[in-house]
């Protein structure tokens, strides 16, 4: 177990001559094959994979072989695993499979692998997160580029609601934005409290997203059932780039919210100067 942790492979391939046992798992539940893949070793993972290792041995958390290999970016054990039958799809306690965790993590080149061996592009962890979702999450652009197309679904919505769109828009990603604008994506879908991205993307003050959206014609006059919109998120958060933006596409000051305030008395309010003269 210590050579494959630390990569000793031929260490590795005389005690597995030696009939070491190749199943033997620490008090967290791996196994030396799961080392060696978390640790980048491919050569003891050939070793041990040559010597029938269980493939799907699981430490406690229910993370396999294959989750580490993936999560941590090393390709030649990926492959590796997945030459030998390793399952793609399998799932640790969260719902996780090794293609979220690449795709979180920016492997693009794991990412690739793992769809090519036909993952499952759709599965989703327990809070609902796609492979999609969790590379557009991070900023992940080469992986969602590979996701897309590989045809993944563009409108999949997590528990909450976000789509990709959203979830790229609220965190300032304008390259995975600007993909999933070009792959179709529904622009004005809305999702948490009936908001849209353009309204998460101007509430957030990412004001490239912001002008992405509106170049890629976002409603600027989308309203909740409580009658906020963008420009009235872009004020209240002090986002003057992102309100000025808005201003400009047409968005209108003087909409009132169910509190009483418009974006106008919102901007007076934060003495936004700049924003009031546009909108007077």
């Amino acid at each position: 177990m210590l050579s494959a942790e630390n990569g000793h492979d031929l260490c590795a391939h005389t005690l597995i001559e030696a009939k070491a046992d190749l199943e033997k798992q620490t008090a967290k539940g791996s196994t030396a094959l799961i080392f060696a893949a978390q640790n980048g070793h491919d050569l003891c993972v050939l070793e041990l994979i040559k010597a029938k290792a269980n493939l799907e041995a699981v430490e406690n958390k229910g993370w396999t072989a294959i989750m580490f290999a993936s999560q941590n970016g090393h390709e030649l054990c990926l492959l590796e695993l997945i030459k030998a039958g390793a399952n793609v799809d399998a799932t640790e306690e969260d719902d996780y499979t090794a293609l979220i965790f690449a795709c979180q993590n920016g492997h693009e080149q794991c990412a690739h692998a793992l769809i090519k061996a036909n993952a499952d592009l759709e599965k989703q962890n327990k809070n609902g997160f796609t492979s999609l979702m969790k590379a557009a999450h991070n900023g992940h652009e080469l992986c969602l580029l590979e996701l897309l197309k590989a045809g993944a679904n563009l409108e999949a919505q997590m528990n909450q609601g976000f789509t990709a769109l959203m979830i790229s828009a609220q965190n300032g990603h304008d390259l995975c934005l600007r993909a999933l604008i070009q792959a179709k994506t529904e622009i004005d879908k809305a999702g948490p409290q009936d908001f849209t991205a353009l309204m998460f993307a101007s509430s957030n003050g990412h004001d490239l997203c912001a002008r992405t959206l509106i170049e890629a014609k976002a409603n600027v006059h989308h309203e909740t059932p409580k009658h906020v919109t963008a420009l009235n998120m872009a004020c209240e958060n002090s986002h003057e780039a992102c309100a000025l933006l808005l201003l400009r596409a047409g968005a209108r000051a003087d909409v009132a919210d169910d509190w009483g305030d418009t974006p106008l008395s919102i901007a007076q309010k934060k003495y936004m100067d700049n924003v009031l003269a546009l909108m007077q």
